[in-house]
């Protein structure tokens, strides 16, 4: 109820600085910026959660400015937001969703390279083949935390329908646990970390969207082909961010499909990805989106952003809250740094077992689910 309560207050002193302040990020290089894109900002800082305090959060209104309505925006009649529906009504199945979280947790922990990591990347690549789609493995190699030499082996996997269109649409999601959880003090950090809300929850809404995605390619969206990633080694830590050792930081599966992306020529790769969605902590009880940051502040993934909550708002969805959150460092930040990929990051940072051993199925709702995936999949279904 505190969320809820929280995201109507506006802070429009909170909003001004949150776009004055730098906001750093997890690799040299990049910074909030404007415009269409991220200004340069030099940097060693490693830290996700000096970024996102979420009780200072920057709110305002969908556009970013003052909340408050002029006497003549007031006196115009608007239409009425549809009444929020059940479960059992909403179009899209959040129960087969969290079947899907549940069983992925089930395997145990899922860290980069491990023997957890290669049972779900073949369980993933058979539900995926079995709704249609055509699979490529982007398999790279990233430092082991704090060794000049040792490596991890990371695999992205790439889910394509419709890969004859040239304009494409990316969802995409990790699907990398942490090795342990290292919010935990350290006495319980061999607890086991099974990542349900982080991040077997996107995963579990994008695998019942793939069962869809025949049918509305088909017959709903003929103009756009789409493509599913898994993104690997997207926390590969074994330290809070605060107090990280070199090579140990964020992303790597996402900074390396970006590069790979960017390396080819759009007629040499045959398609360009035209918007892209990414899914993180968006199955949680109670679940609160608002709009990221980084999302907002540039301009072309701002557009992406406002399209999908819109389409929240006509559906009646209100967990997507037309407010403007925190910077987020996240995959959508290196998939448009090195690939210029424009990805809106769709996350609730705000979730009290965030990489904890206490991550687990029943602090996910089936309903959070499908909210998020009727969302997403609405837009799809309408996307010009």
């Amino acid at each position: 109820m505190k969320k809820k309560l929280l995201c109507f207050i506006l802070l429009p002193l909170g909003l001004l600085a949150g776009f004055l302040l730098p906001a750093f990020m997890p690799f040299s290089g990049t910074a909030p910026g404007s415009g269409n894109g991220f200004s340069t900002w030099s940097t060693s800082e490693n830290s996700r959660e000096a970024e996102t305090v979420r009780t200072d959060a920057v709110s305002g209104s969908l556009e970013g400015g003052p909340s408050e309505e002029s006497k003549e925006e007031r006196e115009v009649e608007k239409p009425a937001i549809p009444a929020e529906r059940p479960l059992e009504e909403i179009p899209f199945d959040g129960q087969l969703a969290h079947q899907y979280l549940t069983e992925l947790c089930a395997m145990g922990p899922r860290p980069s390279g491990s023997e957890g990591m290669k049972k779900q990347q073949e369980y993933l690549i058979r539900h995926f083949t079995q709704c249609g789609a055509e699979v490529q493995k982007q398999a790279f190699r990233f430092p082991y935390p704090g060794s000049p030499t040792q490596k991890v082996d990371g695999l992205n996997l790439i889910f394509r329908w419709r890969p004859e269109r040239k304009e494409r649409i990316l969802f995409c999601a990790h699907y990398d646990t942490l090795p342990i959880p290292t919010a935990d003090p350290i006495h319980m950090q061999n607890l086991p970390f099974v990542g349900a809300e982080d991040n077997a929850g996107g995963i579990g809404i994008l695998m019942v969207l793939a069962k869809e995605l025949p049918e509305i390619l088909a017959e709903e969206q003929t103009r756009y082909g789409v493509d599913i990633v898994m993104l690997d080694a997207e926390e590969f830590m074994f330290r809070p961010s605060r107090q990280l050792l070199p090579n140990e930081r964020f992303c790597w599966g996402s900074e390396y499909f970006g590069r790979v992306y960017a390396s080819q020529s759009p007629a040499k790769r045959g398609f360009t990805y035209t918007a892209g969605v990414l899914l993180d902590l968006v199955t949680q009880h109670d679940v609160l989106l608002m709009k990221e940051a980084f999302s907002f502040k540039n301009q072309r993934i701002r557009m992406i952003q406002s399209e999908i909550w819109n389409t929240a708002k006509q559906l009646g969805v209100r967990e997507f809250v037309p407010q403007i959150g925190t910077f987020i460092t996240d995959d959508h930040l290196y998939l448009y740094e090195f690939g210029k990929i424009p990805v809106v990051d769709i996350i609730d940072l705000d979730y009290e077992f965030w990489h904890t051993h206490e991550d687990t199925p029943d602090k996910c709702s089936p309903l959070s689910a499908a909210r998020v995936g009727w969302v997403v999949s609405e837009w799809l279904r309408n996307k010009k």
